[in-house]
């Protein structure tokens, strides 16, 4: 998705961009970071945004009644007067579960700390069928430790909401640490992305092995694949790397 510079564009294009999804029968609906907006970092004055979140969050919530496991958004979650950058899984029209961005994007002259609050570094989990999952937004995945502390937690599904700027090698990086995240973890990872300009694009699905089940490297539009359970108890049995950890991270 490449998101516009104003709330209810983005509303309406996520509306189309969902209609287009239900053709394939999804169980779950995933948007990327920034889906509500792309944060201004020059100017900082979020007012009239703090107003626009609710109507944004109820489209999301009517929405939602369409997916059977529910829809996965990126949200301005207001807490006083600046926001937190919010995964929200809805599921009928309500909130089933909700990650706030833990590790801000303050780099390469962007600041994304003036714009957000940072979240409470825990771990937050939900089940979709055989699945354990959990979310990471964007510059989240640059720290490992999160990732490693969510399969520690049993979370073998990780969605990644990513809003990952353009420039000289990001590509690269963004899907060779997303490939590392999978491998390391025994996980799939789900990742949808930001396109255009600014952004990298090329939101993907990847299996436990770094496999590229499906990809779309520009453009708005929809990646749909299928995941199975079986494939992460054949990892799992091919690499046991719990049983075989030697030492261990703890929130």
């Amino acid at each position: 998705m490449e998101s516009a510079s104003s709330v209810g564009a983005n509303i309406q294009k996520s509306k189309d961009l969902m209609e287009i999804a239900l053709q394939k029968k999804p169980e779950i609906v995933v948007f990327p970071e920034y889906q509500m907006l792309v944060p201004d970092y020059f100017k900082g004055n979020w007012d009239q945004v703090r107003k626009e979140s609710e109507s944004f969050l109820t489209a999301m919530k009517e929405a939602s009644s369409s997916i059977s496991s529910g829809l996965l958004i990126n949200y301005w979650e207001f807490s006083g007067k600046r926001p937190y950058n919010s995964s929200l899984l809805i599921r009928s029209g309500d909130v089933k579960f909700r990650y706030r961005k833990i590790h801000l994007y303050d780099a390469l002259k962007r600041r994304e700390s003036d714009v957000y609050l940072h979240g409470d570094p825990e771990i937050a989990k939900f089940t979709i069928g055989g699945f354990t999952a959990g979310t990471e937004i964007c510059y989240d995945i640059r720290f490992p430790e999160l990732s490693y502390l969510m399969k520690n937690a049993g979370i073998n599904l990780m969605f990644v909401q990513a809003g990952w700027y353009s420039g000289e090698g990001k590509q690269e990086s963004w899907r060779s640490i997303l490939r590392a995240r999978a491998i390391e973890n025994g996980a799939y990872v789900v990742a949808a992305a930001q396109c255009g300009s600014m952004f990298s694009g090329n939101s993907l699905i990847m299996d436990p092995y770094g496999n590229v089940i499906s990809i779309l490297e520009e453009g708005d539009g929809v990646v749909a694949g299928e995941i199975d359970t079986e494939i992460i108890r054949r990892y799992d049995t091919d690499y046991p790397l719990q049983n075989q950890q030697r030492f261990h991270l703890r929130i």
